[in-house]
């Protein structure tokens, strides 16, 4: 769960940018980020003001590679 922060921690083993997007229950896209390139484990964070609470899914992209969490 997040409240005022998005901490996330990726890993890949193909460099490549990644593309990260928060979607409402609704399926819209409420915010995105872009990751420059990168090889092995990543830390980042972002506020998440201006974001109402609620129940959020979060859409990595890297190339041909895709992972969603909640």
């Amino acid at each position: 769960p997040a409240s005022h922060r998005l901490h996330v921690t990726l890993e890949q083993a193909q460099r490549a940018p990644v593309t990260l997007t928060l979607h409402d229950a609704t399926g819209r896209a409420v915010w995105q980020e872009r990751l420059p390139a990168f090889t092995g484990s990543k830390q980042a964070e972002w506020s998440l003001s201006g974001v109402p609470a609620g129940t959020y899914l979060l859409r990595a992209e890297a190339e041909n590679r895709k992972g969603v969490v909640r």
